[in-house]
């Protein structure tokens, strides 16, 4: 019998696609709670090849961590924000951050309130990533707000904890609230107007 023969960037592919799958049900439903056959099946393969691409669900999670920095960059620094600078810059980007779609929406958006609680759980590996990841950010942060490194990590600080508190109480009007007061501290703290209508000026999308 023949072998099969596959294209040169088959293997890359399907590494990609298990990370994919594997980096929405981690967010969507955590890394311990998503078995290696669930998270193969959702990527339209089988669990026997897993262990061609990962040396332990560790590994791939911390290939996760990364992907997810990756997709959490592009939605901050892209998509409409490129040329956007300074206060303006924070204020389009807290907008697009800090909203109900983001909150209801885990499996789609920004992977440290959805994974956070787990990574610190995890082994040196995956925190090691994280830990790489959130530096890199914050001086992206940095460098676009024209803030100091403290500042950006306030500035960060306050998104995901706002995200986090806001997606964990049952009350509506309370989760709005929390998003709401985060938004404002954050104008304030950075001297950036806090309506609505100044981020939709700078940017049309505001989806995480």
């Amino acid at each position: 019998m023949t072998a099969m023969s596959y294209p040169p960037d088959h293997k890359a592919k399907t590494h990609a696609r298990i990370i994919e799958s594997a980096a929405r049900s981690f967010r969507e439903n955590g890394m311990l709670a998503t078995g290696i056959d669930q998270l193969m099946a959702d990527a339209g393969l089988t669990r026997g090849g897993f262990y061609a691409h990962f040396a332990s669900k560790a590994a791939l999670f911390a290939e996760v961590v990364r992907q997810t920095f990756v997709e959490s960059t592009s939605n901050l620094f892209s998509r409409g924000l490129d040329k956007v600078r300074g206060p303006a810059w924070i204020v389009a980007a807290t907008q697009r951050y800090l909203t109900a779609k983001h909150r209801d929406r885990p499996a789609e958006g920004c992977g440290i309130p959805a994974l956070g609680a787990e990574i610190a759980r995890s082994p040196d590996e995956v925190r090691e990533a994280f830990g790489a990841e959130i530096e890199a950010l914050l001086g992206l942060l940095a460098e676009r707000g024209g803030m100091t490194h403290d500042e950006a990590t306030t500035l960060l600080a306050t998104w995901v904890g706002g995200l986090t508190i806001a997606r964990g109480v049952a009350d509506p009007a309370q989760s709005e609230a929390v998003l709401a007061a985060c938004r404002a501290e954050i104008a304030r703290r950075f001297g950036a107007d806090p309506s609505p209508a100044s981020a939709r000026a700078v940017t049309p999308s505001n989806d995480q």
